[in-house]
């Protein structure tokens, strides 16, 4: 330390001593060239009885040199700005130094953590023994006061927590432990919490208290909640000035089992306000692969929530009348039941007095009348907090065995028994249709299939309320389902049954996507930590730490258990999912109803910001003003020497001296053309990349056994530093975070596109970008599709010249079998009777796309076993051996372009030739 510079090396000073050798050095100046006419005898005469002299270097020159020199050892000496700040006061009474080490110390902890080195440099300057804790740790009993010189030693190894600050009792019996004079110093998160004013005051009972907390607002995700059809993330926040755009991704699994971004949403946290959420309109197959969100750019475990069991599939219990004893399957209302909520649901089937036991979400009842009393208070209860009961009706619920306390209770209208029917006494004159859904109704903008007729139904008696209740109506006015709100539930009841001999509607897709309806607009029953669960033992299989890392359980078995005490982390069960046998929790930083707000302190407790004290770090400017300087330098010795008359071939100079990083990645590229290079995009995410690079890998194996090419090591090319100009053939992995294309890669790809390259746009998706639109990998290839010149497209087919470059082929499959689309091409005249098809880029399709995933299909060991398995149901070995095929073909098509089509033409051209 010299005043308030501090030097992190200082024995690079040490070369100032030089300097003033180098300046003696520094004083010679080679003799500057002269011009001689080119006559051999003039030159002679000038050169009889000349001396060459060496003249003194300009003093204006030496000094720049000195200067430049000098900068340069002081920026190696990495020199930091910080002026002395005195954190102590006077005394010689112990420290006890407080962090609150939660998940919201995480985003500065590197902060903190310096601001505690320099607390602990006051202290042992003072010589005053010290005691650190973390508040998110269990307090130790007795308080160890140490050297501070023994705490730096280990403040490196401190690590915040992802919960928080545990020690809020009211008693504070650790704080009496204290010594009876100590002072303290609070690093803390800056977030309030009940408890915490009164553990300062009584801190202030022993010495001086003083607050360090960062400026910066903290923000948090709540546990997900999904109601009314909508998934939410609940955002808090502490209060600020400014407004706050938070982006959410919503990060699960896509077909191939790789965990990848499948939505991303935008919340706003408006000046002052302390709540937002993100809302995010997922289907129900999207939303079962769903694992966590994540706010994006804030290190912390608080930015994680995960999504449990109860967020991403509800539970269904079937209640029926009927057995599969009674009656064949396809005529038992359970049958269409089960298919309808299979795909949507955990949906199992019970009686009724085990129904509940399961703790479901949505309880059916297939012609159920009339339930036991106990069964049905049990029943009424559970709906009012939060469950949906859906019934169908029936003969045994048309003759009027339904109890009168159950109307009112377990229905959403009173019934009139007997039914109308097809030429039955309450008799329709001709089967009826069902009226368009209006746009009060949850089934609003459904199709409602032409053909589909209603026989029969059970009528409900006149009512005011009968019309607001009915969510589908008949043509005639008569409702076909009703629903009616019971606390924060609901019972809905279809006036059809659930099979096929009232109506058509169950044999329909309709009955599906009304269910389905139902199903994604009921309320969870909430499910917190009961005393069910105090006998439970639960495994982690993921958890996160404070800084908001994620750390997977890769065997269960050997996994610490735990129990589960509540839903929020807590001192050793950090935030995560745990698993119970068959049910999976979701642990979050925070609960529901947590508000983030600052922290208040008692009265005479000084408050400070934790990033006051400036620090600033001179090693780069110095450095850098150094290189100007001799570079400057450089211009100078070029003038005095003459050398600047020709200005041109000196300005190149320079540039090639500042460019070298240019010229050689030119000559790379000259490499690359020396052979046959694969080349792969590096998206940036290690286990894309290593599959794309493995995969080329065994591709050119393959291709080195079979045919005459032996390519060279595939290239990973980075489309903003790299030309791509050199390689016939690029395999494109698409991912979710494909950034935007600026207009200059735009115009290098379109170029490239236009001069013969090819590239493999792979979405690895199975074919699926229709269900993941606006998700995930289709979104990130229209971004693609966005910003370069992408041809017409078409499917791939048997007659196209790829399909016969090598191999013959009518299937293209990766690890998956889907369609695959290349370039249309243009019917040439004499060709269109042979049925055959050629492209304007010499029958190269510039762009193939497909969501096969190829790369993990060709990719194999060293010993040629193959690493990635083929999708169930693909064939095997004889699919993966296809796979292998087409890489041929498409490598030997990107590299002959149309020779193989001229080959198979021979007859035409001969003919088109006249010979």
């Amino acid at each position: 330390m010299i005043g308030p510079v501090l030097f992190g090396a200082p024995l690079a000073l040490l070369a100032l001593l030089a300097l003033p050798l180098i300046w003696l050095l520094l004083r010679s100046l080679p003799p500057p060239l002269r011009q001689q006419p080119f006559p051999p005898l003039r030159l002679l005469q000038d050169a009889v009885g000349r001396e060459m002299v060496a003249e003194t270097t300009p003093l204006w020159l030496r000094l720049l040199r000195m200067i430049a020199l000098t900068l340069a050892i002081i920026g190696f000496a990495a020199p930091i700005y910080g002026p002395k700040e005195r954190l102590l006061d006077q005394s010689d009474a112990p420290l006890l130094i407080l962090l609150d080490g939660s998940w919201a110390s995480a985003a500065d902890w590197e902060e903190r953590v310096s601001r505690v080195r320099a607390v602990l440099d006051d202290a042992q300057a003072a010589r005053r023994q010290v005691a650190l804790m973390l508040l998110s740790d269990s307090p130790p009993t007795p308080l160890a006061l140490r050297s501070a010189d023994l705490w730096r030693q280990s403040i490196a190894e401190m690590a915040p927590n992802p919960w928080e600050p545990v020690h809020w009792d009211s008693e504070f019996e650790w704080v009496e432990a204290l010594p009876e004079r100590i002072d303290t110093v609070w690093i803390s998160d800056g977030l309030h919490r009940d408890g915490r004013d009164d553990l300062a005051a009584a801190l202030q009972q022993h010495g001086t208290v003083s607050v360090y907390q960062s400026a910066v607002g903290s923000l948090a995700l709540k546990p997900p909640a999904f109601e009314a059809g909508q998934l939410t993330v609940p955002i808090a926040g502490t209060p600020a000035q400014q407004a706050r755009e938070i982006m959410i991704d919503a990060i699960g699994f896509d077909p191939s089992g790789v965990e990848t971004r499948l939505d991303r949403a935008l919340a706003r946290l408006e000046p002052g306000e302390t709540e937002s959420e993100a809302v995010f309109l997922l289907p129900p197959e999207i939303r079962r692969r769903l694992t966590r969100f994540r706010m994006t750019g804030l290190p912390s475990a608080a930015a994680v929530s995960f999504a449990g069991d109860r967020l991403t599939r509800r539970r269904a219990v079937l209640v029926s009348s009927q057995t599969d004893n009674e009656q064949k399957d396809l005529l038992v209302g359970g049958h269409y039941l089960r298919a309808a909520l299979g795909p949507l649901t955990e949906l199992t089937s019970a009686p009724l007095d085990d129904a509940l036991a399961a703790q479901p979400d949505i309880v059916v009842l297939d012609d159920v009348a009339s339930l036991p009393t106990v069964g049905a208070q049990a029943l009424d209860g559970w709906i009012r907090d939060g469950g949906l009961l859906v019934r169908f009706a029936g003969r045994r619920m048309a003759s009027g065995q339904i109890p009168e306390d159950q109307q009112d209770a377990l229905l959403p209208v009173r019934l009139r028994y007997g039914g109308r029917s097809v030429g039955g006494t309450l008799s329709y004159a001709e089967p009826q249709v069902i009226r368009t859904f209006s746009s009060a109704s949850p089934f609003f903008g459904l199709e409602i299939p032409e053909g589909l007729d209603i026989r029969a139904q059970l009528l409900p008696q006149p009512d005011a309320n009968l019309a607001d209740r009915a969510l589908a109506s008949l043509a005639d006015g008569t409702p076909l389902v009703t629903a009616r709100r019971s606390g924060k539930g609901s019972v809905v009841l279809f006036h059809v049954t659930a099979d096929a001999d009232w109506s058509d509607l169950p044999l329909t897709g309709l009955f599906v996507a009304m269910l389905e309806r139902l199903v994604n607009q009921s309320d969870a029953v909430s499910r917190g930590v009961t005393e069910e669960d105090d006998d439970r033992v639960w495994r982690p299989v993921m958890t996160v730490a404070a800084n908001g890392s994620l750390t997977p359980v890769a065997d269960q078995g050997s996994a610490a258990t735990v129990k589960l005490t509540s839903s929020v982390a807590v001192s050793g069960v950090p935030p995560g999912i745990y698993l119970s046998e068959d049910e999976r929790r979701a642990i979050h930083a925070i609960d529901a109803t947590r508000t983030l707000d600052i922290a208040r302190w008692p009265d005479g407790v000084p408050v400070r910001d934790i990033t006051t004290s400036l620090r600033l770090e001179l090693k780069a400017p110095l450095l850098t003003a150094a290189l100007a300087l001799l570079l400057l330098d450089a211009i100078a010795t070029l003038w005095l020497g003459g050398h600047l008359r020709r200005w041109p071939s000196a300005a190149a100079s320079i540039m090639c001296i500042l460019l070298g990083a240019e010229a050689g990645l030119a000559e790379d590229g000259v490499e690359a053309t020396r052979e046959t290079v694969l080349a792969y995009i590096v998206t940036g995410d290690p286990q894309t990349d290593r599959v794309s690079r493995t995969g080329l890998q065994s591709l050119s194996r393959i291709l080195a056994e079979r045919t005459t090419i032996e390519p060279a090591e595939p290239v990973g090319v980075d489309l903003a530093s790299d030309e791509i100009g050199y390689f016939p053939f690029i395999y494109w992995p698409v991912t979710a975070t494909q950034d935007r294309l600026g207009p200059e890669l735009a115009a290098r790809l379109n170029r490239y596109l236009r001069h013969g390259g090819m590239i493999l746009f792979d979405t690895k998706d199975a074919g699926l970008g229709g269900m993941l639109v606006g998700a995930a990998h289709s979104d990130a290839l229209r971004v693609i599709s966005e910003a370069i010149d992408i041809p017409d497209l078409e499917p791939l087919t048997s007659g196209h010249v790829l399909s016969r470059s090598y191999y013959l082929l009518d299937t293209y499959p990766g690890r998956y079998a889907g369609p695959v689309w290349v370039e249309t091409g243009r019917s040439d005249t004499d060709l269109l009777r042979l049925g055959l098809r050629v492209n304007s880029n010499d029958s190269v399709t510039p762009v193939v796309i497909g969501g096969n995933d190829w790369a993990a299909a060709w990719a194999m060991t060293e010993s040629g076993s193959p690493i990635y398995p083929v999708e169930p149901g693909v064939a095997g070995a004889r699919a993966r051996e296809f796979a292998y095929r087409f890489g041929v073909n498409i490598v030997m098509h990107a590299l002959t372009g149309n020779y193989k089509s001229d080959q198979q033409h021979i007859d035409v051209l001969i003919e088109r030739l006249g010979l």
